[in-house]
This record gives C-alpha cells, sequence and structure tokens, in this order.
C-alpha cells in the first residue's frame, strides 16, 4: 500500500479492484506495476 502511496493512491482506493478505479487511476496503477518490476530499459513517449 505504502508503494502505491507514491502514485498518489490512497489507501482505500489502493485495495479497491482496478476495474473500479478511474481511467487516470487504472493508467497510475498500470505504471505503478510496470515501475515495480526490473527493466533494463523504458521508454515513454509524450505521456498525457
Amino acid at each position: 500500500i505504502s508503494y502505491l502511496q507514491d502514485f498518489l493512491f490512497s489507501p482505500e482506493r489502493a485495495r479497491q479492484p482496478v476495474s473500479s478505479l478511474s481511467g487516470g487511476e487504472q493508467n497510475r496503477a498500470i505504471l505503478a506495476r510496470l515501475f515495480s518490476k526490473p527493466a533494463n530499459i523504458l521508454v515513454l513517449d509524450e505521456p498525457t
């Protein structure tokens, strides 16, 4: 939960199913998941 707070999720929202989150929150959850795994490279082009 504390890791998700770094992505601006409240503890209550962090415990909810992803399908119940807004589109922006779902995108933040996807980024949190991507950043939690080791990677050699990550390319982001013009995120909105």
